[in-house]
């Protein structure tokens, strides 16, 4: 059983240094690709690690320039206007993130669909500023998902990234937003380098859905759905689109039913909520580097996810059930559980030093959507630095003790499937893979099954949500 994410020791330990541009480098970059004004000087800069472990850019630098002699925030304690601020990948040395706070968005802003007629003329100089700022773009990929003209004289253009039509489901972008002299105001950008598969086929549609039965359904209730309803649901599973192998199921894991006598906790009374903010300046600090560092070692041990002992997670374990079983908030006949959600195990590690223990509602044997309670427990204290519970964030009530809160599912999973089993979109889509031995990259061509309807299982009411 798995609570916890652990060390695949089949794997060695790495300590691949990465040479990262100096600051200095990067502020010389910025000078030479864009146009700081000279009434600007540097008031901010660092290095960071990304928040994410695994996720490019590993590092990246952070820049901001003020003109001279302006506060940091202004008279609404905004960042001040005269602000620009730049990010760049600290590895590559490419600018991934740039922002003018002087055109940013207000309340009085208007927006219009922009014309294909305009995009023509602009799209020169999008390009333009692709091969100025030397981004890894290949401008035959650039799809577009926006175009916008905002106050009459702002270009705002979105892409995700395409090949041969078909987009790529991750997160692979590059926003632009260009002014009335083709100047560039704001950008963002993310486009991991890759290579597509090539020559292959997908399975035709009307084969690859033939795999397809009543268990790709799944029984759940969501109080924000209704208050009393089960219902039924396509998984979303993602598929290799050329052999129809599944890439990812959309199943929860049971991993086990929490017993809820609460003689079990006595060691643990009482154990007291702090209420402590889960996140902090100091925890995003924790992402920072020494100014001078010149390399840097992706595979370290991430500031936010430090890996866990088997010791910490029982203990971690332990605090939550003992806190969930005397606080006893449901009188009622509800099941609490520890589920492995989509490979998101219950005890995790976080930002802040702290411990993550997610404890999900069920009821007759089915799990509550958007249900779930999160214990925060400082790794070294072990004191329970807060509890964040869903249903008291969505103001829903479950704590009356109404045994037909809930109604028992009565439709068999066959009747709910002959309502279901045409209500699937299947999109065919690339979807980005790292190695993380060779830290290459690869675009695989997938399917990937999207559906908004439900089916009551009492009533066999179809119902498409939006």
């Amino acid at each position: 059983m798995m609570y916890h994410s652990r060390l695949d020791l089949s794997q060695k330990e790495k300590y691949t240094q990465m040479k990262l541009i100096t600051i200095n480098e990067a502020i010389k970059h910025v000078h030479h690709c864009l146009d700081i004004p000279a009434t600007h000087e540097i008031i901010y800069s660092g290095i960071y690690r990304n928040a994410e472990p695994n996720m490019k850019p590993y590092f990246r630098i952070e820049l901001e320039w003020n003109k001279i002699g302006e506060p940091r925030l202004d008279e609404d304690e905004l960042v001040n206007p005269h602000t620009i601020r730049a990010e760049l990948d600290a590895v590559t040395g490419k600018i991934t993130a740039y922002y003018r706070h002087d055109r940013r968005n207000d309340l009085n802003e208007t927006n219009e669909e922009m014309s294909d007629e305009v995009y023509e003329e602009i799209y020169p100089n999008i390009i333009g500023w692709i091969h100025k700022l030397d981004l890894t773009i290949n401008t035959a990929e650039l799809y577009v998902t926006k175009k916008l003209i905002t106050n009459h004289d702002l270009y705002e253009v979105q892409y995700v990234r395409a090949h041969n039509g078909i987009r790529v489901s991750d997160y692979q972008m590059f926003n632009i937003t260009l002014d009335h002299n083709f100047n560039l105001i704001h950008l963002s950008y993310r486009w991991d380098s890759s290579s597509f598969t090539k020559n292959e086929n997908p399975i035709p549609l009307e084969n690859f859905v033939k795999q397809f039965n009543p268990n790709q359904l799944s029984l759940f209730y969501h109080k924000l759905i209704s208050p009393k309803y089960p219902y039924y649901a396509w998984r979303e599973n993602i598929y290799d689109a050329v052999t129809g192998e599944l890439i990812r199921e959309d199943k929860d894991e049971l991993i086990e039913v929490i017993d809820m006598d609460a003689s079990l906790t006595l060691e643990h009374q009482p154990i007291v909520n702090l209420k402590k903010p889960i996140f902090t300046t100091d925890s995003y600090n924790a992402l920072k580097l020494p100014d001078h560092t010149t390399n840097a070692d992706p595979y370290a041990p991430h500031p936010f996810y430090p890996l866990l002992t088997d010791d910490e997670v029982e203990r971690a374990k332990d605090i939550a059930v003992s806190c969930l079983r005397q606080s006893s908030a449901d009188k009622t006949q509800y099941q609490y559980a520890f589920i492995n959600k989509l490979g998101h195990p219950p005890i995790q590690s976080m930002l802040g030093n702290q411990i993550q223990v997610t404890i999900h509602r069920m009821l007759h044997g089915v799990g509550i959507g958007g249900a779930g309670i999160r214990f925060i427990i400082d790794r070294e204290s072990w004191a329970l630095n807060n509890t964040i519970d869903a249903l008291k964030m969505f103001n829903t009530d479950l704590s009356n003790d109404d045994n037909d809160l809930f109604l028992k599912p009565t439709v068999s999973i066959e009747e709910a499937w002959s309502k279901l089993q045409d209500k699937v979109e299947i999109r065919l889509r690339y979807k980005l893979e790292t190695d993380s031995e060779t830290q290459t990259s690869n675009l695989r061509l997938v399917y990937i099954l999207d559906s908004d309807w439900v089916c009551n299982a009492i009533t066999v009411e179809l119902t498409q949500l939006t």
